[in-house]
């Protein structure tokens, strides 16, 4: 990821899901082809970038129960 992107996702603006309580939260932002993640708690904190596409395959899995605990 380059410096630029970096700045952006710093500047960007940061959503939490309506369905998402009040422990254990993180907010998605997103730009072009990136979409950056990070904890509530740590706003100031690291943000882990993804590629949109690997953002929508992970989505897509979570919705379909791929990572849901047996």
């Amino acid at each position: 990821m380059d410096v630029r992107t970096v700045e952006l996702l710093r500047n960007a603006t940061f959503r939490k899901s309506d369905k998402s309580g009040d422990i254990g939260c993180v907010e998605v932002a997103f730009l072009e082809d990136t979409a950056g993640v990070r904890d509530t708690y740590d706003r100031g904190g690291p943000i882990l970038a993804f590629k949109a596409s690997e953002w929508i395959q992970f989505t897509t899995a979570v919705k379909n129960g791929d990572h849901d605990l047996p």
